[in-house]
Formats: C-alpha cells, sequence, structure tokens
C-alpha cells in the first residue's frame, strides 16, 4: 500500500525527507481496509469512514492496552454509520473494553511510525483490530499475537504535561530528520518461534534520533500495559540525541588548534628565547593568549601575532651554569576565539652564565636565592671561589656529584652551611695544601653552623685552618667525612654543638686533633650528646688523635690512631685554652698505634689531664682497647695528671692490651681512689696500673 496516503501531513512530509525507511524499519505494524471490497491503490481517496485507519500496535506481551485518561467528548462522538468501524473495536479487544481513541496516544503512535495520527484527532480514531483481519498482502511485516516480537511499551506522560514540546514540523526537527536520512541504516535480525519464523527490523542509533525529535514534540498520553522487555543496548534520552544530531549537521565550535611551538636560540647576552606558539585559529578571528602562570625561572611575553619571547631570571641562569646536564624552564600557553580555548606547553633552555675563573659570585646568588627545599646537582668539574661561599637557603640539598668547589685565597677560604636541613654530598672541598695556619671560621674549609644538617661523601683536600668545623649546630650528622692535610684540626666541634653523630670519618696528615670536642668557657656552653663511630686517624703534624677538651656524654666506638705528634687519646680540661671540664665520656674498642711521637710533647699513648682549675674530670671510661708501638720518648703509656685546684673521679680503666715495651703503663699523681683499673695486660700477662 502506499504508506504517504495513511500517515498525514507530518508523516508525508516524513517520507519527502526520507524518513520512510526508518518509519518502515519499526516493530510497529499498521493495516487499513475500505468499507468496500476495493481498494485505493491507483491514487483514489479512500472514503472518510473507511480512512479511519486500523492503525494500531501489536506487543508480544501488550493484548490489552488500556488508556489512561478518558477520551474527549468530541473523540467519543463516532457517526453511526460506521459500524464496521465499532465492530472491529469490540473484537480487536481481548478481555477489556479500551476507549476509543487509546490508540491515539502520539506517544504510542510514536512508538509505531506508521501509526502516526492526523492533526484533528476528532476525525480519525484508531481501533484495535483482530489478528485476523489483516491483509495478507502485509504478511511480511505482520506476525500472530503470540509471536510479535516484544517491544518496551513507550514511556506516556499525561496530556496536562505542560513541558514545551519541540513541534515535528519545527527547523530543528526537519534538520535531524534530514540528517538521519543521510545517515540511516538498519540492522536485520531473525528471531525464530516454533511456529513462526519472522525478520523484524531493528532501529539503529539514526532511527532512534529521528523518533526522539518525535517524542519531543508529541503530545502524550499515558498508557498502561503489561510489558515483556527484550533486552536492549543503554538507553540514550532523547535529548543526547537530538544534540548529537545538531552536533552531526552543525558541527561543534571551532576552537583554536593546538599546534607544535618553535623554540629559537637562547641570546648569549641576555638569554633570552624567541620562537612561536603555532595555534591554529579555525574561525578566522582574532586569537587572544595568555600565560597560565609565569614560570620561577624567568618572564614570558606573548605577542598578538602567537610569538612569544622568554627571558630567564639571573638566578636561573647562574643556577644552570654550576648545574649538570642542560637547564630547562616550561610554561603553559592559552589561547582563546571566543567560542574555545587551547593550550600549549613550551620548553625553552636556560642559557647559563658564562663564568670566566672565578665563580664565587654565581655561586652565592644560588647558595642565597635558590627556593628553600631546592635540589642543585653539580657539574662534574673545578669551579673556583676567592671569597667565602655561604649556604643560607634551608632545605637546599647540593649533590656534588664529583664536582670540586678550590678555594684560591687562606683567608677567605671556606665552604659555611649556615642554614638549616642542609644536606651536602658527593663533593671536594680544596685549598691551598700548604702555608701558616689559620683560625677564624672565614678559613675552615667546611663550616656547619645550622640544625638537622648532613653531609656525607664530602672530601677536604686542603684547609687553611680546620678540615671541618661544627660550630654551635645540633643534630648534625657527618657521614663519611675525608679530611688531607688541614693546617688545624681535621674534625673539630665546638661552642656548644650538641646531639651530632659523626660516622666513619678519616683524617691523614692533620696540623692538629684528627677528631675533637672542645669547649671553651668563653663560649658559655658545653657540646653535649656527640656520638662518633669508627673514626680513623691516619698522622698528625701536630696535635692528638682524637680528643675531648670540655664537654659532656661524648662516645667515640671503635676507634683507629696511629702516628700522632702527641696522645692518640686525650681528655682534658686545659688551662691555656681555658677549657670546660669533662664529665661522662667513653672511648669504647678500637686501637692506638705508634702514638705520641713527637720528642717535645711528653704524653704517652692515652693521656687525660685536668689542667685548669675547677674544671674536673668525672666519670671516664676507657675500655676495650689495644696498645701498641708507643715510642720511648714518650716515657709512659697512659698518664693521668692533674693540676692544683683541679681533680678527677671515677675514672675505669677496662680490658686494655698493650704490647711489650720497656716504657712504664702508667704515670698519674692521682690517688689511687681516683681511678680503677681491671683487665690490664702487657704482652698477654695481667698488669696493675
Amino acid at each position: 500500500m502506499d504508506v504517504a496516503q495513511y500517515v498525514g501531513r507530518v508523516g508525508t512530509l516524513a517520507v519527502a525527507l526520507g524518513v520512510g525507511t526508518i518509519i518502515a524499519s519499526n516493530p510497529g505494524i499498521a493495516s487499513a481496509e475500505s468499507d468496500s471490497p476495493a481498494h485505493h491503490s491507483n491514487g483514489s481517496n479512500p472514503s472518510p469512514k473507511s480512512s479511519i485507519a486500523k492503525r494500531h500496535n501489536l506487543h508480544k506481551a501488550q493484548p490489552n492496552l488500556t488508556a489512561s485518561h478518558a477520551p474527549t467528548a468530541d473523540a467519543q462522538r463516532v457517526p453511526n454509520d460506521t459500524p464496521s468501524v465499532a465492530k472491529r473495536h469490540q473484537h480487536g479487544t481481548v478481555g477489556s473494553q479500551a476507549a476509543p481513541n487509546a490508540h491515539l496516544s502520539k506517544a504510542a503512535s510514536f512508538d509505531n511510525p506508521l501509526s502516526v495520527p492526523p492533526r484533528d484527532h476528532r476525525t480519525s480514531v484508531s481501533r484495535p483490530v483482530p489478528i485476523h483481519a489483516v491483509r495478507t498482502d502485509t504478511a511480511s511485516i505482520v506476525t500472530t499475537r503470540a509471536e510479535a516480537p516484544a517491544l518496551q511499551a513507550p514511556v506516556a506522560r499525561s496530556v496536562t504535561d505542560t513541558t514545551p514540546k519541540i513541534p515535528t514540523d519545527s527547523p530543528i526537527a526537519l534538520a535531524a530528520a534530514a540528517w538521519s536520512r543521510r545517515t540511516t541504516t538498519t540492522e536485520k535480525s531473525t528471531t525464530t518461534s516454533p511456529a513462526v519464523a519472522s525478520t523484524v527490523q531493528k532501529p539503529t542509533t539514526a532511527t532512534s534520533l529521528t523518533t526522539a525529535v518525535t517524542a519531543v514534540s508529541a503530545v502524550p498520553t499515558t498508557v498502561t500495559a503489561t510489558t515483556t522487555t527484550t533486552p536492549t543496548s543503554k538507553a540514550i534520552s532523547p535529548i543526547t540525541q537530538l544534540m548529537n544530531a545538531l552536533t552531526a549537521i552543525f558541527g561543534t565550535s571551532k576552537a583554536p588548534g593546538a599546534g607544535k611551538p618553535t623554540v629559537g636560540a637562547p641570546d648569549p647576552d641576555t638569554g633570552t628565547v624567541s620562537g612561536s606558539l603555532n595555534f591554529a585559529n579555525k574561525t578566522g578571528g582574532t586569537l587572544k593568549y595568555s600565560v597560565s602562570a609565569q614560570p620561577t625561572t624567568g618572564t614570558v611575553t606573548v605577542n598578538t601575532d602567537g610569538t612569544y619571547s622568554f627571558t630567564p631570571t639571573q638566578l636561573a641562569r647562574d643556577t644552570a651554569a654550576i648545574s649538570a646536564g642542560t637547564t630547562n624552564s616550561t610554561f603553559k600557553v592559552t589561547a582563546t576565539n571566543g567560542r574555545g580555548d587551547a593550550t600549549v606547553t613550551v620548553t625553552v633552555p636556560i642559557a647559563p652564565t658564562v663564568i670566566t675563573g672565578d665563580s664565587t659570585a654565581v655561586f652565592q646568588d644560588v647558595f642565597s636565592n635558590i627556593a628553600k627545599g631546592s635540589t642543585i646537582t653539580l657539574a662534574q668539574k673545578t669551579f673556583y671561589h676567592s671569597s667565602v661561599l655561604r649556604v643560607e637557603v634551608a632545605g637546599l640539598t647540593i649533590n656534588g656529584n664529583g664536582a670540586v668547589l678550590q678555594a684560591t685565597d687562606d683567608a677567605t677560604s671556606s665552604v659555611q652551611i649556615l642554614a638549616d636541613n642542609v644536606t651536602m654530598n658527593n663533593l671536594t672541598l680544596g685549598a691551598n695544601l700548604t702555608g701558616p695556619r689559620y683560625y677564624a671560621p672565614e678559613q675552615h674549609k667546611l663550616v656547619v653552623e645550622g640544625d638537622h644538617d648532613t653531609v656525607s661523601n664530602v672530601t677536604i683536600n686542603g684547609s687553611a685552618g680546620a678540615g671541618v668545623y661544627v660550630s654551635g649546630a645540633g643534630w648534625f650528622t657527618l657521614n663519611n667525612i675525608t679530611v688531607n692535610n688541614s693546617r688545624a684540626d681535621g674534625i673539630h666541634m665546638t661552642d656548644g654543638a650538641h646531639d651530632g653523630v659523626v660516622n666513619n670519618p678519616v683524617t691523614n696528615g692533620t696540623g692538629d686533633d684528627g677528631v675533637a670536642v672542645v669547649s671553651y668557657i668563653s663560649d658559655g656552653k658545653p657540646c653535649y650528646n656527640i656520638t662518633i663511630n669508627n673514626p680513623i686517624v691516619n698522622g698528625t703534624t701536630w696535635g692528638r688523635g682524637i680528643s675531648v677538651v670540655g664537654g659532656h656524654d661524648i662516645t667515640y666506638n671503635n676507634i683507629a690512631v696511629s702516628d700522632t705528634s702527641a696522645a692518640g687519646v686525650y681528655i682534658a680540661s686545659e688551662p691555656s685554652y681555658d677549657t670546660l671540664g669533662v664529665n661522662n665520656v667513653i672511648i669504647n674498642g678500637g686501637s692506638v698505634t705508634s702514638a705520641n711521637t713527637s720528642t717535645e710533647v711528653i704524653h704517652g699513648a692515652v693521656m687525660l689531664y685536668a689542667g685548669n682549675p675547677g674544671q674536673n674530670l668525672t666519670n671516664v671510661t676507657i675500655e676495650n682497647l689495644s696498645i701498641s708501638e708507643t715510642p720511648t720518648s714518650a716515657q709512659r703509656v697512659i698518664g693521668m695528671i692533674h693540676e692544683s685546684g683541679s681533680s678527677m673521679s671515677g675514672i675505669v680503666f677496662k680490658d686494655i692490651d698493650i704490647d711489650a715495651t720497656t716504657l712504664p703503663l702508667a704515670y698519674t699523681n692521682e690517688p689511687a681512689t681516683s681511678y680503677v683499673a681491671t683487665g690490664i695486660t702487657a704482652d698477654g700477662v695481667s698488669q696493675e696500673l
């Protein structure tokens, strides 16, 4: 039959737009029969009575459809001269009397597009049709009531719903329908039942879109039905489908396209880098540019033509000059044209400051101004500095990476860690190997004054003063420090330094003590709670091996001291330097070999000296120590001496093994009540001190 004759104005428009394929492919079923035997297949118009379409939906599990509201009065006024209509209505409803206009719901008719009603529902009333009344020439799309494919009943709304509707013939609906005509495809699915195998066309996404447009504009009628739902793909809301259709027709907003920026070479003098952002402007309008955030390493300027320039800070260039590898900066630029935006990330090189000879200014800029908590990895080369370098940024990590900082002037040769939580590692600090001894902080090679600082794997090659000078620092850690040829102590802890740990220090040829803890009365505070583990002292040109000269709660574990000018182990309060007394000091384990080689100093291998009046030595324990090769010029192996006004008490010698020697094992002016000696052997023989 000619579909266009039965679908009304909207249906005719749909066919004209090419939506007929979609309508025909929907599982809905419709047929019509006239009052006369003749069919109007040649274009003749059927009578009004026969043109009351026998349009209805056959649903597998929906034999009964009940209107959710009473029909209008106009709809009930069916002419008496249409008995066949009433008869068909009564015969076509099984087990219930449906309202005469139950099938006029636009929601229901939308579910089966072949049953689109005319605009005036009063002149055309659908009636259920008995299954046997369906024409045989539509058998290709009709199944029996028991075998009809199960379709989801449409969701309907009350006729009183006032939600705005999109007219079916609106430009939007017509555009969506036209789009559907271009893109509609159908997929056939065959369902076989024990009695009949029928083929039903499923609507595609495009079909659903067209359906959605009509459904939005339809006047809803609530339909109550018992439905068996066949599993389908996840539902897409009509609004979403409509928007998808409009997007496909009209396209998306033409936002700028992100291009690949070009990056030029840095200017050798200023370090400025220029380039082009290369955004694609798809609308042809004017692009506006903005930098998401200015980088901390420089300033970005973007021009209206899409070019940019980046000028690094002096700090960034100085950092690049001393850093390993290439240093870059990254920033983001966003372009917008009013319809959208796009962002690109630009990475530019930072041109390093050119260092010619002295690098003091470059290093000091970095050590004073780099961001807190930063990490800098030095280039693996030798840098020369003529002035003191001061690390003033808290939390800075300096990874030396094998680099060398070589001082060129003894008077200002120091590198000083003044901030807290600084970490320094894998670095060599150098100074002249010969020259006069210096005493000021500016002349000690490495000074540590901050709290919670850690220095690891650092080598000191030459120092005008001490190799490492810890002054007043707390909770510090020194790991694997090697000091070669310092003109003063190798590692010197003073000025109330406390709560520190020194692990595995090595000193070679120091000008004074190898490792020393010294507390001066003038400091106003003693050093305390310091532990030195596994110290190795290989020779001193002057001074002792390990020492505690004022302080309390100091421990040395597993010492290895050899070839010292004075005593290998020295615990004292000294009048010449006005130092504090000593309390609770432990020397536990290790060896002293060839100590006190100088003929000008008479100490012995181990020396306890209470020399400063009022500054006593108390609670000192030396244990598990072996002593060997003490020269005869030392005149004794162990010495305990006090001066007038000072004293010793609580001194313990325990398990001391002395090799064969002709020297007296001990010399003391202390009363026997001042000390206890047990486990003393000489050449394997038990001895008394």
